[in-house]
């Protein structure tokens, strides 16, 4: 008889309790619960922290259970692109849609457009080879601050009539 472990999962503003086998099955459930993109504001993405902590039959915290989760959420990239090219006409609204490539984007030789930002933070910078549409992203790395997430930005470049 497999028997069900009480557990209470939580970020800033919210709390529920979930009933699951064992500690995997509980961060696969909150990863339901909190990593719904239609419950963020914007386009752009976040990373949630969801604390999840065991309880005792009596309620208490089992303490040695508590961990952090990081739940990152992806940008609504189709958005973003729609957003980006206007009235362009571009490969596609998806990524997988593009050649990208980071051929005279700048940088270092050996690693064309990329850039250390500080920390362990780092930009990376594309462009499709077909349609033009540029992306620059950003990961933070390992050493972020609360609220900090990856992001993604797209432009179309600017247009020079002759």
């Amino acid at each position: 008889m497999n028997k069900t472990k009480t557990f209470e999962v939580w970020d800033i503003g919210y709390n529920e309790i979930i009933e699951a086998a064992d500690i995997d099955a509980a961060i696969d459930e909150a990863k339901k619960i909190f990593g719904d993109p239609d419950d963020i504001d914007g386009d752009d993405g976040a990373r949630i922290i969801v604390h999840i902590v065991e309880l005792a039959e009596n309620g208490d915290y089992i303490d040695e259970t508590r961990m952090d989760l990081e739940i990152d959420i992806e940008p609504n990239h189709e958005a973003l692109i729609r957003q980006a090219a206007g009235d362009a006409e571009v490969c596609g609204y998806s990524p997988d849609d593009h050649d990208w490539t980071s051929e005279g984007e700048g940088g270092c030789d050996e690693n064309p457009g990329v850039w250390s930002v500080g920390g362990t933070a780092m930009r990376y910078q594309t462009h499709c080879r077909k349609c033009g549409l540029r992306r620059v992203e950003i990961t933070t790395g390992t050493q972020y601050n609360l609220g900090e997430h990856d992001t993604v930005a797209y432009s179309m470049p600017d247009l020079i009539a002759d």
